[in-house]
């Protein structure tokens, strides 16, 4: 099952390599990564690294965390849904135990 991981992101981009690093670091594939840029000062970008998983990343205006989950779900293709705030990160391993208790 591909599992969506929506990252937020307002005014936190110094965060969001971590972010993407840790999850990087999971075991579980397929992922997709959608960050939503909700309306930051300067434009959001993400490292230019290598990441095993596509990332898309939306800019909209600003609308609050609950709206800008909302359009991650709205643009999402997995059929799981992982919230991830930009200054949070995955432990090792959290995606494959969070999908089989759901499976």
């Amino acid at each position: 099952m591909l599992i969506s991981i929506i990252i937020p992101c307002y005014q936190q981009e110094i965060y969001l390599e971590r972010a993407l690093d840790s999850i990087q670091l999971q075991n579980y594939h397929p992922l997709e990564v959608i960050i939503v840029d909700d309306g930051s000062v300067t434009p959001v970008t993400y490292p230019e690294k290598e990441y095993s998983f596509p990332i898309n990343l939306i800019r909209k205006s600003n609308n609050g965390l609950s709206a800008a989950r909302n359009t991650g779900i709205d643009n999402a293709a997995g059929e799981l849904i992982k919230f991830l705030d930009a200054d949070d990160t995955l432990l090792p391993g959290c995606l494959t135990a969070q999908a089989a208790c759901i499976g």
